[in-house]
């Protein structure tokens, strides 16, 4: 006789254990983006940006990332390695790179709030 499967009890376990690695995930990426990102973004002067299906470093306007810079250029700002872990993959089609959030260093946040107040 097969045995009676309760999906309810099924669908229970598979939420709670996928709660807990996005759980892990998010704070891998915090890491990540407290240890790596925001040292190389106060450093450069860059800020970070994570959107749909993809990250950006921008430099006063200019967009940097694998296919909209030089290598070299990427290379001077040390994001050939940042890149590359953002590009790890996680599960199924879901990067690193799209638990990591913005960010943008005090100093442009200053010169931001300026702008929109000249408005």
């Amino acid at each position: 006789m097969a045995k009676i499967i309760d999906s309810s009890y099924l669908k229970n376990k598979i939420e709670k254990s996928q709660q807990s690695f996005n759980t892990k995930i998010q704070l891998i990426a915090n890491q990540f983006r407290r240890e790596v990102i925001i040292p190389v973004c106060k450093k450069h002067n860059l800020c970070f940006y994570s959107g749909i299906g993809g990250n950006i470093f921008d430099k006063d306007g200019e967009t940097l990332s694998p296919s909209h810079s030089k290598h070299s250029k990427l290379m001077r700002y040390e994001l050939i390695g940042i890149f590359k872990a953002l590009d790890l993959l996680v599960f199924n089609n879901i990067r690193l790179g799209s638990y990591v959030s913005d960010y943008t260093p005090p100093k442009k946040k200053r010169k931001f709030k300026k702008l929109r107040n000249s408005f």
